[in-house]
């Protein structure tokens, strides 16, 4: 049935190419640097692997899909400034998040 008339919010991982049925913020992990996004399968398995070694084994620290630097989780101005530019540039997924900052007042936005 998926396969003839698959869910309307799918996509497919750019990565492992499953389909992700359901598409929004519990399923997937943005990708701040260009705005795209993997699995939270491959998320974790990225996570779980770089925990190990104690560095990025399997992106070796570049984005799977641009080739830009990851962005790191402690540098909030650089992801900040990365998500204002893709709100700038009409992504809605950007100028929602964007949105709700300047609403709550937090990351620096207000």
């Amino acid at each position: 049935q998926d396969e003839l008339h698959p869910p309307q919010n799918s996509e497919d991982c750019p990565i492992c190419f499953e389909t992700i049925k359901h598409v929004y913020s519990k399923t997937i992990s943005r990708l701040y640097c260009c705005g795209g996004w993997v699995c939270d399968k491959c998320r974790n398995e990225r996570n779980s692997t770089g925990m190990k070694k104690g560095v990025d084994e399997m992106f070796h620290g570049r984005c799977p899909l641009c080739r830009d630097t990851l962005i790191n989780d402690s540098d909030q101005k650089r992801e900040n400034s990365k998500i204002l530019e893709h709100a700038n540039n009409g992504r809605a997924w950007a100028q929602s998040l964007v949105g709700t900052w300047y609403m709550d007042g937090t990351y620096g936005f207000a």
